[in-house]
């Protein structure tokens, strides 16, 4: 089985790895490619070391070639074309709701390439995030084989009418590399200054970061919960936004606020999640980590891409405003009972074998064959 495994961002790279290694542990031909979307070091070459992940067969650097999100989803497209025309594989692994994925799966859909979509079926039914939803719809859109994380995706995709024989809910690969990570019990609380009670802070999304009101309510309840330790991961869009708001000076000022630059080590990462009793964040992939780890979530945004972990109750939508930001953080952090329960919450995501599964399914598929199916017979389901 000859396999392209694509992935272009920091999450997906940490997403995608264990898939990679269950792939060539198979002995299945095995070809990494990169676009780039993420191309800084500790974004990239860093990241990869970290996660002992070899680095890839192709790098298109599609990134920082790119000034907008047209040009990267045209550089990608375009430069994916030739890959698939030179590796000629069986099947190209997509991922998630990046651009990445959405121009990865268009070039290989279009070049008759059979696609697997990993963690395929998230739907908010909104606009929102952008431009992540219009990237997993057009990524299911162009895909044949469909890895669900939970039911709840499995059945958003049934109800847009994609074949149920191709759909399997097989949980989600950030467990497998999570439990990974924690297993190196990497010695964070000194080389960071690490105090409780610690909440870890991250706010990114360009639909927050883009708009004043949205992005300081979090920001300034973060300033004003002068009773707890932030520790503050610092993307350059989140950086770019509060100089444009004003709001830098005052978070480098506040004594119980830490910044750091997003840290390149996802071991490190896992490791200060650990030492964390809540996560304040816009983040789309920590609810995941967070609900192995056992660590109360506040997702800082109008609408959630994971409810499962909210009907789970591990996570809680908490808004942008300010006031509702401080009196769920508050609660969960002053409130044992309703605090214990969060941290008790099960995680919907499986026991950290979804790779294994993943390629379990793949293998069959690829033996039986006839994965660009085309119908053959007279079929009334449009009707």
């Amino acid at each position: 089985m000859k396999a392209v495994i694509a992935f272009g961002t920091k999450p997906c790279t940490i997403k995608m790895a264990p898939l990679v290694k269950e792939c060539e542990s198979r002995g299945h031909k095995t070809t990494i490619l990169y676009t780039g979307q993420h191309w800084s070091p500790n974004l990239y070459s860093e990241l990869f070391d970290d996660l002992e992940l070899r680095y890839p067969d192709y790098n298109m650097r599609c990134g920082e070639e790119s000034y907008s999100l047209n040009q990267l989803a045209t550089n990608i497209l375009q430069r994916t074309e030739h890959v698939l025309k030179e590796v000629k594989p069986d099947m190209v692994f997509t991922h998630g709701d990046t651009t990445t994925s959405m121009a990865v799966s268009l070039a290989a859909q279009l070049s008759l390439v059979p696609v697997f979509h990993v963690e395929a079926g998230l739907r908010t039914f909104s606009k929102e995030p952008f431009p992540e939803q219009l990237n997993t719809r057009v990524s299911d859109a162009a895909s044949d084989v469909f890895f669900a994380p939970v039911e709840r995706n499995a059945q958003n995709l049934l109800s847009e009418g994609f074949p149920r024989e191709r759909i399997f809910t097989v949980g989600n690969t950030v467990i497998d590399i999570a439990k990974w990570a924690a297993e190196r019990n990497a010695d964070v609380a000194k080389k960071y200054g690490l105090e409780k009670p610690l909440i870890y802070f991250s706010i990114h999304r360009r639909e927050t970061t883009m708009d004043r009101e949205r992005f300081s309510g979090p920001v300034e309840a973060m300033l004003e919960m002068d009773e707890f330790k932030f520790f503050v991961s610092m993307r350059p869009g989140t950086r770019a936004a509060l100089e444009k708001y004003g709001l830098l000076k005052k978070i480098e000022k506040a004594g119980h606020i830490s910044v750091y630059d997003s840290i390149p080590s996802y071991i490190e990462t896992i490791a200060i999640m650990k030492q964390c009793d809540a996560i304040l964040s816009d983040s789309g992939s920590m609810p995941e980590e967070a609900s192995a780890l056992n660590i109360p979530f506040l997702t800082a945004r109008y609408i959630c891409d994971r409810p499962e972990t909210v009907a789970a109750g591990s996570n809680i939508v908490v808004g942008l405003r300010k006031e509702t930001v401080i009196e769920n953080v508050r609660r969960v952090m002053g409130n044992p009972e309703f605090r214990e329960k969060m941290v008790s919450a099960p995680s919907p995501y499986g026991q950290g074998d979804t790779s294994k599964k993943i390629l379990d399914i793949s293998e069959k598929l690829f033996a039986e064959g006839n994965l660009l199916r085309f119908e053959n017979g007279v079929t009334t389901r449009n009707v």
